[in-house]
């Protein structure tokens, strides 16, 4: 049983990283590539299975509001992209290396570009 903590302590503190922005302690189980690649696998899942919005004009918004973003993000290492996607829901998301979505149903609600970046 001491061995078992003992190892569980020591791999704690090996995968403990500081987070850049916060300065914070955090937990690492995967690097940083892989989850950037199982956030890319991710978004191209729901991006066969959900429709792109028609909807030009939010497309516009939330690429403007997603540039932003990211060159405010220093992440040159993340492959952005921006994609509204045909629903009713009101939700949105950002996966690893930079891949955010939102439905239609939310555009309404955030109204404009500080309500995009709000929900970013």
């Amino acid at each position: 049983m001491a061995e078992l903590l003992l190892f569980l302590l020591f791999i704690g503190f090996a995968s403990c990283q500081t987070v850049e922005y916060t300065r914070r302690s955090q937990v690492n189980l995967i690097s940083d590539s892989q989850e950037k690649q199982l956030g890319t696998e991710a978004y191209a899942d729901i991006l066969k299975k959900t429709p792109i919005s028609k909807r030009a004009d939010w497309q516009a918004q939330l690429q403007r509001v997603g540039q932003r973003i990211a060159a405010a993000a220093v992440r040159p290492d993340y492959q952005w992209e921006f994609k509204v996607l045909r629903g009713k829901e009101v939700n949105a998301f950002c996966l690893p290396g930079g891949k955010v979505a939102f439905w239609d149903g939310i555009m309404p609600i955030a109204q404009d570009d500080n309500g995009v970046a709000y929900g970013t």
